[in-house]
């Protein structure tokens, strides 16, 4: 599956984002993997969560970094009809 961008300008809220593992890029590049901690309503920034090997960071929109999803399929339990 590809990652589908979450970013900030008209095309996603980064505050729904919140829970989510995302992925961090900037200049086309991934810059860091995590949990999205808390987000500005505004989407204008967001905060990964610390882990095994990074310390909690913000990240923000103004900075040209871009937020990435990876889809997922739904879960057996979930049935339509």
């Amino acid at each position: 599956m590809n990652a589908q961008t979450a970013g900030s300008r008209g095309n996603g809220n980064w505050a729904r984002l919140v829970g989510a593992f995302v992925e961090i890029r900037r200049d086309q590049r991934t810059v860091r993997r995590g949990v999205v901690e808390d987000a500005m309503p505004d989407s204008s920034a967001l905060w990964l969560a610390a882990d095994a090997t990074n310390q909690r960071m913000m990240y923000a929109a103004a900075d040209d970094y871009q937020v990435w999803i990876h889809p997922r399929q739904l879960g057996s339990s979930i049935k339509f009809g």
